[in-house]
């Protein structure tokens, strides 16, 4: 995927809107989820580019960045947030 500078998306240039999911491996090309924030409605793009072992150990369904649940409408340090998953078509 396209790089960012930091100023669009932090240190080294990785993106804003990201999160972490059981599945994903290092030798894995990041891919694109539509997450939908139950509480407020609100869809939120992001891409997928990290593992995460909590989401592995069945405690939560993905891990978000910290971006993403403020473009969700929600407030950090609430715990856990009820969210959908949509994947994405190919062909966006």
């Amino acid at each position: 995927f396209p790089s960012h500078d930091t100023q669009q998306g932090g240190r080294g240039g990785e993106r804003k809107f990201y999160g972490a999911m059981a599945g994903w491996r290092f030798t894995d090309k990041p891919y694109e989820v539509d997450v939908v924030f139950l509480d407020t409605g609100r869809v939120v793009r992001i891409w997928v580019r990290d593992y995460c072992q909590a989401c592995a150990e069945g405690r939560v369904l993905i891990d978000l960045s910290p971006l993403t649940i403020l473009a969700g409408g929600l407030t950090l340090g609430q715990g856990r947030y009820k969210v959908e998953l949509r994947e994405v078509p190919a062909d966006k």
